[in-house]
């Protein structure tokens, strides 16, 4: 019942009040002059970018989103399906029309979006344990648990830290089965934040995580390793600092760090593979990235400051081909505020990428929004409620809403590709 109305609002395209999610940091372009894109010159173009822009004006803000046609969520060409309360957002995966994601800070669910049977219940944590981080792939679901151990001496007698026990576990989700990946220990000072999660990354023949250093007085000293399905360690890269995003596509391992110093300023985002162990730098600074399935293509957000006063920021998307290094700037009209799109998502097509952000107005609002490769079409959609995840695989993108008490979520897909 609950499904099937969703379903109908969506349907009918309700535009609803929906906040930006806090901006993580308010970057500046790049010191070098980008390359000349690679990109592909035959890209895709969609039905949805024969329709109107938006109006220059409005009470949501909408004149900020001009150059990106808004368009309603069509009946018959969109499927929904409510998800449970108490959905945590910060870490979801997608293979298909079946979404992953973590409820509670214990159980992993999954749900095939658009289909009546309710959530799959896929794993439980322990007594004292929470899962923070999860990834899909093929028939791989590969998630992190910690656990808190109390107080106890540093290694570097620094004074009392918070022992974190950690595990990476991996889900056949042909078989049901389950095995142990990686486990170990960490200390922090920070009692504010007694999960640091691990950080994980799977595709559909390797698996990726980042093994923190265990002592707090190290800056950085985490190291990313990379394995195949069957465990064997493929490669393993230092990280330059502190992780805070792993991406694995193709050959290709991405990573976005965390600048020295910082707990929410400046981060950076790395590029390695094999033959490349040692992280190369693609963007700084880079506040989210993602990394397409193939590892062909890699986006990440960022501001340029315009004015001599800096005070005028302009959002941006950039979006590199890994194979040439040639580079594409959207450079989307989201906003002239500090909010700047967040939590790009990019796929590879047979005419070149696909990148999907959540896009803001100045008003706060915010709505799900795609690109081809900064060619052709170009839009937004009205979203029910607040957006807070997205993800695009092929011509086909998916988000997910919640209300602002985080007391009901629903996931929605739609076809980009035209019919």
């Amino acid at each position: 019942m609950i499904i099937a109305a969703a379903a109908c609002i969506v349907g009918l395209g309700y535009f609803g009040e929906h906040r930006a999610p806090p901006s993580t940091a308010s970057p500046a372009i790049p010191s070098a002059s980008p390359p000349p894109s690679a990109i592909a010159s035959s890209l895709p173009s969609a039905t949805a970018a024969t329709s109107e822009g938006p109006t220059p004006s409005g009470p949501d803000g909408l004149q900020a989103l001009t150059g990106l046609a808004r368009l309603p969520l069509l009946p018959g060409r969109v499927t929904a399906s409510a998800l449970p309360v108490r959905v945590v957002d910060r870490s979801m995966a997608l293979v298909g029309p079946r979404l992953f994601y973590i409820v509670a800070n214990y159980r992993i669910e999954s749900s095939v979006i658009g289909s009546s049977p309710g959530p799959q219940t896929l794993a439980i944590a322990g007594p004292g344990e929470s899962i923070n981080g999860l990834a899909a792939a093929g028939g791989s679901l590969v998630y992190a648990v910690t656990s808190t151990g109390g107080a106890a001496a540093q290694p570097n007698s620094l004074g009392a830290a918070l022992v974190v026990n950690w595990s990476v576990w991996l889900l056949d989700l042909r078989s049901g089965g389950r095995r142990q990946l990686a486990n170990g220990t960490r200390y922090t000072n920070d009692f504010s934040d007694p999960e640091l999660p691990i950080h994980i990354a799977v595709t559909t023949s390797a698996y990726a995580f980042d093994r923190p250093a265990s002592s707090p007085g190290t800056t950085g000293g985490e190291t990313v390793e990379v394995h195949s399905l069957t465990g064997a360690l493929m490669w393993s890269s230092p990280a330059p600092a502190t992780v805070l995003d792993v991406m694995l596509g193709g050959s290709r391992l991405a990573l976005l760090t965390q600048d020295a110093g910082w707990k929410t300023g400046p981060r950076t985002l790395w590029l390695s593979d094999a033959t490349h162990p040692g992280p190369v730098e693609v963007s700084h600074p880079a506040s989210s990235a993602s990394l397409s399935a193939d590892g062909a293509y890699l986006a990440w957000d960022l501001g340029l400051v315009t004015g001599l006063s800096k005070q005028s920021l302009m959002s941006d998307v950039g979006i590199e081909n890994t194979a040439s290094g040639g580079v594409t700037f959207l450079r989307p009209p989201t906003t002239a505020s500090l909010l700047a799109p967040v939590g790009p998502s990019v796929s590879s097509t047979p005419g070149g990428p696909v990148v999907a952000w959540l896009a803001t107005a100045p008003s706060g609002l915010v709505y799900p929004a795609f690109s081809f490769g900064g060619r052709g079409a170009a839009g937004f959609f009205d979203a029910v409620q607040q957006p807070v995840w997205l993800q695009v695989d092929g011509m086909r993108l998916t988000w997910v809403t919640e209300r602002r008490d985080g007391g009901f979520a629903t996931a929605t897909a739609t076809e980009l590709a035209a019919s």
